[in-house]
């Protein structure tokens, strides 16, 4: 009497027994009451085996929605939609270049929706897709080539350089920005630069100054 009364309840809040669905955290969506199995699953997951499974099975990272393809021999995932970063090639998804947030099935350097991934900018267009070019040297982010910022054509300065007087200008050695090609501002520490009393990043070995001040040099003997 309790279990029927309990298959009853499940039931009616729209899963069985046994399956998960509706469950928080689960991956089923909905049930097959009757037969205690996951009729659907949520996006990102599949049924693995639809006579026995209580819940779902996730999709391989690079599909955001995939399915059993239950015609191949043996029965493989088959993907339907991929995530971002990745194309529909056939069944499965292929990374589109690294310059690309989203690519279209026409090659994984054709890049659709509205930007490029971070870094890159457009350089070119065509219908319904676009190609994206590296930024320069010194620019971390941009919006064309060059290493300008007063114009807006990069609009953050890369590690190891600094805006100054609307150009990204590399800072020395150990810096990672400064206020002029010379004077550090902060320091690589995670390489074990610090900052001296002469505004310059340095490291030590055996307590021994690596870098030399401007208009000094390292001694000889010094090791």
């Amino acid at each position: 009497e309790m279990c029927i009364r309990d298959r009853l309840l499940g039931a009616q809040v729209g899963f069985a027994a046994n399956c998960v669905g509706g469950g928080t955290g689960s991956a089923c969506k909905t049930c097959d009451t009757t037969n205690d199995v996951c009729d659907t699953c949520n996006d990102g997951y599949y049924i693995l085996d639809a006579d026995t499974s209580v819940d779902c099975t996730e999709c391989p990272s690079e599909c955001s929605k995939c399915e059993m393809d239950t015609n191949a021999n043996p029965a493989t995932i088959k993907c339907t939609e991929c995530s971002d970063g990745y194309y529909l090639s056939g069944t499965s998804c292929a990374k589109c270049d690294d310059s690309c947030v989203t690519c279209g099935a026409t090659g994984n350097a054709a890049c659709t929706g509205t930007d490029c991934a971070v870094g890159f900018y457009k350089s070119a267009t065509a219908t319904n897709t676009f190609t994206c070019t590296g930024c320069d040297t010194g620019c971390a982010e941009c919006t064309d080539a060059g290493v300008t910022t007063s114009d807006g054509k990069c609009t953050k300065c890369a590690d190891g350089y600094s805006d100054i007087g609307g150009t990204c200008v590399k800072c020395i050695t150990g810096c990672l920005a400064c206020s002029d090609s010379t004077t550090c501002t902060k320091c690589d520490t995670d390489n074990g630069y610090t900052l001296n009393s002469n505004n310059i990043c340095v490291t030590s070995s055996g307590g021994k100054t690596a870098i030399c001040p401007d208009g000094t040099y390292k001694d000889s003997n010094d090791v």
